[in-house]
């Protein structure tokens, strides 16, 4: 199972949840489990990068965001 199929089946267990009721251990759980999925750094006109997620300025050498931890996909 890869890191977004697992995101994908806990999401779909947090929908579940009546009145927004879900446990907070599951939603810290599911939004660990995000960052691990990696994202495109957006590219700046002027060569910078920046995190999807939190808008950190990121290295093409990162793997991960030094901001928020998120997974970086490096490929355009």
């Amino acid at each position: 199972m890869t890191y977004r199929q697992a995101f994908e089946q806990f999401k779909e267990k947090l929908k579940k949840y009546e009145n927004g009721k879900e446990d907070q251990a599951d939603v810290l759980a599911m939004m660990a489990l995000y960052k691990q999925i990696p994202h495109m750094p957006i590219r700046h006109s002027d060569g910078t990068h920046f995190c999807e997620i939190c808008g950190n300025t990121v290295k093409s050498y990162e793997e991960y965001c030094d901001q928020c931890g998120q997974a970086l996909l490096w490929s355009f």
